[in-house]
């Protein structure tokens, strides 16, 4: 059963993958890698790809959007972890993880890559903690700390600016979304929206 789903333009090999390609997270762990225009022409060679990524229900997953990167697809999972897969070698993927011995101390929820630079990679969990990692040198670069422990339920990045994040509460007696300036504070954001009556599901922030 699919527990996430994403749409890559795929810009390494427009030629063979037209349309890109779509990464599909399982709940039982597993990711799919598939073809959409193999979909459309009706050919055999649906599948691209297929590996056991995480143990438990991939809860997260987003391709890289930037120029020369979006063979990178990043996930998260119930099992607290979050990797990392390069499709840049379609044929032989290679998966990591994004820092040594670091992890999420609950399940997953979202990850987001960073509008304004490539290497960074944002991940949300059940804890009322969002990790922000610096990929180049695969270690953790802050963690933004919800005060209330809440479940952050979505992210978001400013489409126009790599330092402002937006984070959205799930739990019911406190649902609110958080705006953070990560030059200023990771632990005080710079505003706090109210006005749902429960628990957010999804945010997102319109790029004009």
């Amino acid at each position: 059963r699919f527990s996430s789903l994403a749409w890559s333009r795929f810009d390494r090999d427009r030629a063979t993958h037209p349309l890109g390609l779509i990464a599909g997270g399982m709940s039982d762990g597993t990711m799919y890698v598939w073809d959409p225009q193999a979909m459309i022409d009706g050919g055999d060679s649906l599948k691209v790809h297929c590996e056991e990524h995480h143990n438990g229900p991939i809860t997260g997953l987003q391709f890289n959007p930037h120029e020369g990167w979006t063979h990178s697809v990043a996930s998260g999972g119930a099992d607290k972890e979050v990797l990392v897969m390069s499709l840049e070698n379609i044929e032989s993927p290679a998966t990591y993880t994004v820092a040594d011995n670091a992890k999420h101390h609950g399940s997953i929820t979202k990850v987001a890559w960073n509008t304004g630079t490539h290497y960074i990679l944002a991940s949300s969990d059940t804890h009322g903690s969002t990790c922000v990692w610096d990929m180049k040198q695969r270690k953790l670069w802050c963690e933004i700390r919800d005060p209330t422990g809440g479940i952050i339920s979505d992210i978001a990045w400013n489409p126009t600016g790599g330092t402002n994040i937006v984070t959205a509460s799930g739990d019911d007696r406190n649902p609110d979304i958080k705006l953070w300036d990560l030059r200023a504070s990771h632990s005080l954001p710079v505003a706090t929206m109210k006005g749902h009556g429960e628990g957010i599901l999804s945010i997102s922030w319109c790029p004009n």
